[in-house]
């Protein structure tokens, strides 16, 4: 069973996505940002982090930072919606930039996270959204 780190300031979606990881096999640790998230990261071993970028304490950007220097091995997933002034498509590139090894814009399918989680997605948009062209 993986373990996962899920860093998500928005509590609704902490629960939502805690749940979907949960019933695809995964063993969750849940926290609301982004220290709390280097705290924890620090106390305990993960196979993979979850972590939304824009956050109030320390956004997700310099956690990834962070989790990919100390952990290479790590499994590093960035989520987002971005915001009224960035753009997601930016914060997810530069997520990537960071060192995050898969990317998800909200919303996508829960599916899509599990994928992503499993190594087994590592695009920026959603397969949606790149057939709509947008």
């Amino acid at each position: 069973m993986r373990r996962i780190l899920l860093v998500e300031d928005n509590h609704t979606i902490r629960h939502l996505l805690s749940e979907a990881l949960r019933e695809g096999g995964c063993d969750v640790v849940t926290v609301a940002g982004g220290l709390e998230g280097l705290r924890a990261l620090q106390a305990k071993r993960f196979d993979a982090l979850v972590s939304d970028i824009v956050m109030p304490d320390m956004d997700g950007l310099e956690l990834i930072r962070f989790a990919r220097r100390s952990f290479p091995r790590l499994h590093i997933v960035a989520i987002t919606a971005g915001t009224y002034t960035l753009n997601s498509d930016l914060l997810l590139r530069a997520a990537a930039a960071a060192g995050a090894d898969a990317t998800l814009r909200k919303p996508f399918e829960m599916e899509e996270l599990i994928a992503a989680v499993a190594g087994e997605s590592a695009t920026i948009a959603s397969e949606n959204d790149e057939s709509s062209g947008s």
